[in-house]
């Protein structure tokens, strides 16, 4: 808890750096639904988040009390499971209520109408271990090497935000469901930059 306190409070803090038209990462809650199951037919009848980026996020079921006092228009972004176990689980995804100071688990299961693409992907000579991905927003971002699909060109991916104890970061979504991973990405060339 005291991580989400110490996150609502730097992204509150950051409004003055950060122009409200750059703030991408930041989404309300809309709406709510039952999932209709996953490509296994898992999961059929849980509760789904509907943020107004038109992306769908299916609630972890231990957490829907919980869940049933948002409101709709509680601003929400999307952060990154930290705890220990969360690599074994399909919530690997955490939705973080700005309004009510918590967060729940949840799985990505729609990235939304019009997510973003990876529209290149270059390797830089001076810089070897990093890729360069370029985004349908014509941003820039840089990550480490992968061989995953997930972040290769024309893949959609999801724009997220985690604070670690050292470091404030982005990171990117690729994939749906059970499949849905992670990476860890650093803005090149956006018109603002995050304080660290």
């Amino acid at each position: 808890m005291k991580t989400i306190a110490f996150l609502c409070a730097f992204v509150s803090l950051s409004f003055s750096v950060l122009h409200a038209s750059d703030l991408n990462f930041l989404h309300r809650y809309v709406e709510s639904c039952e999932f209709e199951g996953d490509e296994d037919l898992d999961f059929v009848g849980d509760l789904v988040v509907i943020l107004e980026d038109t992306s769908r996020w299916k609630i972890h079921p231990n957490y829907v009390d919980q869940f049933a006092l948002w409101q709709l228009g509680d601003t929400i972004h999307v952060g990154r499971r930290t705890d220990w176990y969360w690599f074994k689980r399909e919530h690997k995804f955490l939705l973080v209520n700005h309004d009510r100071n918590e967060s729940i688990p949840v799985m990505l299961v729609w990235v939304g109408d019009a997510p973003l693409n990876i529209t290149s992907v270059s390797k830089s000579d001076a810089a070897p271990s990093l890729t360069t991905l370029t985004l349908s927003d014509k941003s820039e971002w840089e990550m480490e090497n992968t061989t995953s699909e997930l972040f290769s060109e024309e893949a959609h991916i999801y724009l997220g935000y985690n604070c670690d104890a050292d470091k404030n970061h982005f990171f990117f979504i690729g994939g749906i469901e059970k499949n849905a991973t992670s990476c860890s990405v650093e803005m090149r060339n956006k018109n603002f930059a995050l304080e660290k």
